[in-house]
C-alpha cells in the first residue's frame, strides 16, 4: 500500500495546472555594492591535509572536516582537531562494495553534514555531534530510490529530493513550475523500496536544469529553502512545504534555455543554451539564519572561475535579507564560525590547489 502511495501522490500533483500565486520580493542589486568587505587569511594547515582534498568546512570553530577528491585507498570525509590537525574520525571509503561509495556530494547543514553519492544513488547523514562525541558513532549509507534528484535531504521522518519536473520557461512556453501547481519536491517515506516517476504526465524533460539547486533544512523547524543553482532565485518553505516567499535577484541575469530531441525519449530535453549561469553555489546555515555563497555569472570554462566574485548573502529562515558579505575570490564551500561576521571557507590557489580560508 505505502508504494502505491508513494506512486499517485507526484501523479496527483503533477496533473494539477491550477495557476497558483507566489508571493515575490525583488532583491535589488545595490545591496552587493553596499557588502561587508571580507578580509581573507589562510589558515596554517599542514600541506598533507590539502593533497587530494576538494573542500574543507569548521564546526564550532574547533573541527576540521575534509572531503577527499575519489580518495583510492582511503576515506571521503575526514574530521580532524583543527588546531592539533589530529585525526578524530573518517567514514566512507571509495569503493563498489557495501557500505562504501563511488562519489561524494556533501552539504554541511548546520550540525548535519548530507552525503549524495550520485553514482550509486545512494546517501546518509553524519551528525557531527555524534562524531565527535562517539567513537562508536557509524553513519548508515541509505538507497536513494529516486535515482534521477541526486541530494537527498532529511525530512520529518522520511526524506526530500527535488522534482526533476518543476520547471517552467516564458520563452519556450514551458508550464510545470510551482506557479502551474507542480511540486518542488518529491516526499519519500523511509522505508520506501522503490518509486516511479509519472513521467508521461510531464511535457519536457528538465532534470538537467530542475535538480541543481540547494535543499536548505532548518533542523529545528524543519522549514526549507531552496537556493538555485542557475537562475538568481530563492524559495522559502514552511515545514508542511507550502512556499512562502520567492526571492529574485539581485542581479538580474538573461538565461537562455534550448531543447532537443533525444533518440529513444518521447519528450524533449531542457538545457542551458550555451552559457551556464552560476548564481547559489553553496550554504552554511544555524538555528536562526541562512548563509547562502551567490555568484551571479556565467560560466564557460574554468577560466571563468578565476575571475568570479562570491557574495555571501544572510537572511532569516522566513526569507528577510539580514545583510551581505563580499569576498574577492571564488568560494566553493562556506561554514560559520562562533562570531557574527566569521566564516571558514575553501577556496582556490593560482595553481588551482583547494586550501582552507577564514573570512573576517
Amino acid at each position: 500500500m505505502r508504494r502505491y502511495i508513494l506512486f499517485i501522490l507526484p501523479l496527483m500533483l503533477s496533473c494539477c495546472t491550477k495557476k497558483i500565486s507566489v508571493n515575490t520580493e525583488i532583491l535589488n542589486e545595490e545591496i552587493l555594492n553596499q557588502s561587508q568587505e571580507c578580509v581573507i587569511d589562510t589558515l596554517d594547515v599542514n600541506d598533507s591535509l590539502y593533497l587530494g582534498a576538494r573542500s574543507f568546512w569548521v564546526y564550532k570553530d574547533s573541527i576540521l572536516i575534509v572531503l577527499r577528491n575519489n580518495p583510492q585507498n582511503d576515506s571521503y570525509i575526514e574530521f580532524r582537531n583543527l588546531k592539533s590537525q589530529d585525526l578524530i574520525a573518517k567514514y566512507f571509503n571509495h569503493g563498489n562494495g557495501r557500505g562504501e561509495l563511488l562519489s561524494a556530494n556533501v552539504d554541511m547543514n548546520d550540525n548535519l553534514l548530507f552525503v549524495n553519492d550520485f553514482v550509486k544513488s545512494q546517501f546518509a547523514f553524519v551528525d557531527i555531534d555524534s562524531v565527535i562525541t562517539n567513537p562508536n558513532y557509524s553513519p548508515i549509507i541509505t538507497k536513494n530510490v529516486v535515482t534521477t534528484s541526486p541530494t537527498v535531504v532529511p525530512f520529518k521522518d522520511g526524506f526530500i529530493v527535488e522534482n526533476p519536473y518543476c520547471f517552467s520557461d516564458e520563452s519556450l512556453n514551458i508550464n510545470q513550475g510551482i506557479e502551474q501547481g507542480i511540486q518542488r519536491f518529491i516526499q519519500i517515506e523511509p522505508d520506501a523500496k522503490e518509486f516511479e516517476l509519472p513521467t508521461q504526465e510531464y511535457e519536457y524533460y528538465t532534470r538537467a536544469v530542475a535538480v541543481d539547486g540547494r535543499i536548505i533544512r532548518n533542523n529545528n523547524t524543519e522549514q526549507i529553502v531552496y537556493a538555485y543553482f542557475g537562475p538568481s532565485v530563492i524559495e522559502f518553505y514552511d515545514n508542511d512545504l507550502n512556499i512562502q516567499k520567492r526571492i529574485e535577484g539581485p542581479k538580474k541575469m538573461d538565461i537562455k534555455y534550448r531543447t532537443f530531441s533525444v533518440t529513444g525519449m518521447q519528450q524533449p530535453m531542457v538545457v542551458y543554451n550555451e552559457k551556464v549561469p552560476y548564481s547559489y553555489l553553496g550554504y552554511c546555515c544555524d538555528e536562526r539564519y541562512v548563509y547562502l555563497m551567490y555568484i551571479g555569472d556565467f560560466y564557460k570554462d574554468d577560466s571563468d572561475l578565476m575571475k568570479m566574485k562570491t557574495y555571501i548573502l544572510k537572511f532569516d529562515w522566513n526569507g528577510t535579507f539580514k545583510k551581505s558579505y563580499r569576498v574577492g575570490m571564488y568560494l566553493c564551500s562556506i561554514s560559520k564560525g562562533n562570531d557574527d561576521d566569521t566564516f571558514y571557507a575553501t577556496g582556490f590557489t593560482k595553481n588551482g590547489e583547494h586550501v582552507l580560508l577564514k573570512l573576517n
